[in-house]
Order: C-alpha cells, then sequence, then structure tokens
C-alpha cells in the first residue's frame, strides 16, 4: 500500500525510521535495490529501501515492512533533474520477497492506476 499525502504521521513516521541513524538489527531485513531506466527520454534511477524495523511500532494489522522509493530522474534534452521519495507498507515477510519483486510490484501498482485513469477520462469506466 503506498502512503500518500492523507496520512501524513505514517509517512513521517517511515521517513524517520529511514533518516535517523540506528543499529540495524539482523530481525530488520534491511535491504536496498537499484534500478536504472532510459525510457520516455528521462534517465531514471530508482532506489528502493526496505526495514522491519517499525514492524512493532506501526499499530497496522500484518505489517511486514515498510519501504521508501527514491526516484532520481534525469530529463536527456534539457537537463532538468527531478527526485522523488514516496513511502508504502507490505505484509509481504522479507524472507519471501526480494527487493527487486518489491520494485516490481511498485511499478505495477502505478501502471495500473494509470491505465485506470486513462479509461476514466475516456469514459471507459465509471468516475
Amino acid at each position: 500500500m503506498v502512503v500518500k499525502g492523507n496520512q501524513p504521521t505514517l509517512a513521517a513516521d517511515i521517513a524517520l525510521a529511514f533518516e535517523q541513524p540506528c543499529p540495524v538489527l539482523p530481525s530488520d531485513h534491511f535491504a536496498t535495490i537499484a534500478t536504472v531506466d532510459k525510457q520516455h527520454g528521462r534517465l531514471e534511477t530508482r532506489t528502493l529501501d526496505r526495514t522491519a524495523a517499525l514492524n512493532s511500532y506501526l499499530t497496522r494489522p500484518a505489517v511486514g515492512r515498510v519501504l521508501r522509493r527514491t526516484c532520481h530522474s534525469v530529463i536527456l534534452k534539457t537537463g532538468a533533474i527531478r527526485r522523488e521519495v514516496s513511502y508504502a507498507i507490505t505484509s509481504l515477510p522479507a524472507a519471501t520477497t526480494t527487493p527487486a519483486q518489491l520494485e516490481a510490484f511498485w511499478r505495477g501498482h502505478w501502471h495500473s492506476e494509470i491505465v485506470q485513469a486513462q479509461m476514466t477520462k475516456a469514459g471507459v469506466l465509471a468516475a
């Protein structure tokens, strides 16, 4: 589940978990993956970090890990740079899901939202 703007406290808690230097315990299952893509006139580097350090703190049921995704984009034509950080939580267990799989799920989530929005705008789906 992507943490959106209407959940500011949850987003702040997750951001703090990644920003504060704290000891990383083996049980935290901290891991990172970076991917690079060149598409649509942009060079994008995405970094996905995951940790289970907040599991006992969050009051949500079945939290497996919290995620931070940083997207660094360069518009090749102009050189303009954009950096975006977003957060999510998942119930998927660390033992059976790699950071690469989580990144693929995240990209698929946004693709689904874009397709749904386009179909709604075209009148194919009801708003």
